[in-house]
């Protein structure tokens, strides 16, 4: 029993470390190459992570 639970709190903490780290990252390379493309900016996608927002703001 707590192999299991030790094993699903794994999973979620592995599932919110993905969602606040790792997909913001993504999110935010891929509109640095869109603006390495210089693709229209207007539609910047806000990461609502006040770090990655402002870096994006500098690059305006």
């Amino acid at each position: 029993m707590i192999v299991l639970f030790a094993l699903a709190l794994g999973l979620l903490l592995a599932f919110v470390v993905w969602r606040s780290i790792y997909r913001p990252l993504q999110v935010f390379r891929k509109e640095i190459e869109r603006m390495g493309e210089q693709q229209a900016i207007r539609s910047r996608k806000l990461l609502h992570l006040s770090e990655f927002d402002n870096v994006l703001g500098r690059f305006l």
